[in-house]
């Protein structure tokens, strides 16, 4: 086993490129931590991968911590070029804190060592930026915290959408909500697709509903067989028939499960029947459904109630959580969001970014 360049205290970092078995320990890891969710996982890591901005080079810095000669944890470090200098983000969406074994979850010491080591490559490979996400918020705050003081991280929290299943009730929907379900259920057949269910007409059959719902094709078909492989790992999906053609699914709901936790990962719903409430439908069946395996919490995703420096909602933004409110009724739990520059020039376009999504947004137009 080749070491990848450093050694810190007792904790050794290997490259995954250097570990022919890396995916088998990868997941060993993953299973020895409650903090290993849905975002830890190789399939999940691979969906991102290949969501990433075609033509762009990336880096794949990714590495597995070893103490002792034995693997304790892993962090999914990926990279894309933009402008002069990287970007360590999946495209959108923010690299997962790094994951590691129960025993040393709560280390302090290993991972301000694994922050350390993490510095030290992005500073060697030309990395201007880098954005991390800790889900479990509430229980990591000490961690989370000490490692943006002491690694110069700035934060970009936000608190996310949760239905709590087992208290679940129909009554606890905003009440047009209620009314539509009731009005509409009977014009649809819905069943709940496992695993071992999903076939690759239903990955054609979502991906064509997904470029109707988004008013356009931005993904290649390889990225929806990606996303098709994260049910490996627990989930469902919610399929909505109309029932005079009961073949073609009008509405397709994504839902991730591990470790008696759901997230909403997509959903799409054919626009022509956005008017009977589909949505609405897909989302009263999943709960019903986790009801029946016991799933403790359902995360929607993130809340947009206001306008932040690090978040600034669009009408899109506040229709959306519009709609999860209506589910949510208020309740939300801290997702722990970072982000850090290493250059200055990454600095300056990261102010430029945020000063255009202001103008977007006609903020001065409003004043």
């Amino acid at each position: 086993m080749d070491k990848c360049q450093k050694d810190i205290a007792s904790v050794e970092f290997v490259n995954i490129k250097d570990l022919p078995d890396c995916e088998k320990i990868i997941d060993d890891i993953w299973t020895q931590s409650k903090q290993g969710w849905i975002w830890n996982t190789v399939q999940m890591f691979e969906f991102r991968k290949s969501c990433l901005p075609k033509g762009k080079e990336t880096k794949d810095l990714s590495f597995v911590i070893y103490k002792e000669g034995k693997p304790i944890g892993f962090f999914f470090l990926l990279a894309f070029k933009s402008q002069t200098y990287f970007e360590a983000t999946f495209s959108a969406a923010p690299l997962y804190w790094p994951c590691f074994i129960d025993r040393y979850a709560d280390d302090l010491k290993i991972n301000k060592e694994t922050f350390a080591y993490i510095d030290m490559l992005c500073m060697d490979n030309n990395i201007g930026s880098l954005k991390v996400m800790l889900s479990d918020g509430e229980s990591k705050s000490k961690i989370y915290h000490s490692i943006l003081q002491e690694h110069n991280y700035i934060d970009e929290s936000y608190d996310s959408h949760i239905v709590k299943p087992k208290e679940f009730s129909i009554r606890d929907v905003r009440p047009k909500n209620r009314q539509m379900i009731r009005k509409y259920a009977d014009k649809f057949v819905v069943k709940i697709l496992l695993e071992s269910d999903i076939t690759e007409d239903t990955i054609h059959q979502y991906n064509k509903l997904h470029v109707l719902d988004s008013g356009g094709n931005f993904r290649d078909l390889n990225t929806y067989y990606k996303q098709f492989e994260l049910f490996q790992k627990g989930g469902f999906v919610v399929c909505a028939f109309a029932k005079e053609n009961n073949n073609i699914s009008v509405g397709m709901l994504h839902v991730l499960v591990s470790k008696n936790e759901a997230y909403e990962t997509s959903v799409a719903v054919n626009p022509e029947y956005h008017k009977f409430y589909v949505s609405h439908i897909l989302k009263f069946h999943a709960i019903q459904y986790m009801q029946s395996e016991q799933v403790e919490v359902y995360e929607l995703g993130q809340s947009f109630y206001c306008s932040t420096l690090s978040h600034i909602p669009s009408k899109k933004n506040y229709g959306i959580n519009y709609f999860k409110d209506g589910w949510s009724g208020g309740k939300t739990r801290r997702v722990h969001n970072a982000i850090k520059f290493y250059q200055a020039e990454a600095l300056n376009d990261f102010c430029i970014l945020k000063a255009r999504e202001l103008e977007n947004t006609c903020y001065f137009s409003n004043n």
